[in-house]
């Protein structure tokens, strides 16, 4: 919603500024109107820039490594919703990360198994009963 209105304020600036050149009488309604609408677009952007920046942080601590960030960011828009699948992503990862430490350590115990053990071909069943 908000992107819409940032592209509604940016087609009103720029039919602001284009009229006077066109109906020079019409002039000062239009500056005042380029004003106004200037100063919405000025509003949008600041609306845009908090959450973008948001997001920017957010993937840059995922990035590092940490994992275990949430965002904090609206989740009823746009932004939300990209916020929510990177705290998704991060989430996964997490668990896919832990699932390759507990993968790693059966492998780790099942070495620890005496090469007896593996002459005789019953690896398969001490493997799948850890």
């Amino acid at each position: 919603m908000k992107i819409k209105l940032y592209l509604l304020t940016l087609i009103v600036v720029a039919v602001s500024v284009g009229i006077p050149a066109i109906l020079p009488e019409v002039a000062a309604i239009n500056y005042i109107s380029a004003a106004v609408g200037l100063i919405i677009g000025i509003a949008g952007i600041a609306l845009f820039y908090s959450p973008l920046e948001k997001l920017k942080s957010l993937s840059e601590e995922i990035a590092k490594g940490n994992l275990n960030i949430k965002s904090e960011i609206d989740k009823s828009n746009e932004f939300g919703g990209i916020a929510e699948q990177l705290d998704n992503t991060a989430s996964l990862l997490l668990n896919k990360i832990e699932d390759q430490k507990t993968f790693n350590q059966r492998i780790k115990d099942s070495l620890k198994i005496p090469f007896s053990i593996l002459a005789s071909g019953s690896i398969d069943r001490c493997i799948l009963s850890a």
